[in-house]
């Protein structure tokens, strides 16, 4: 399973930095955001993520909300 983080305190840097460049106009729709958004808090591949059941990547963005 994949590493979440509990807190702010486990996001680097980078990775904050990352998300706060994330702009809605750069993605089709707002599930690509959230994959991306993901992607960079996990440290995985956006296409890991895609191939994740439907179940399993809500529970993961409802912990993650």
């Amino acid at each position: 399973m994949m590493k979440l983080p509990k807190g702010w305190n486990q996001i680097t840097v980078n990775q904050f930095t990352e998300l706060a460049s994330l702009e809605e106009k750069d993605f089709e729709s707002v599930f690509e955001m959230q994959v991306e958004t993901l992607s960079i808090l996990l440290d995985e591949y956006p296409e890991h993520l895609y191939d994740l059941e439907v179940d399993k990547l809500n529970i993961v963005l409802k912990y993650l909300n």
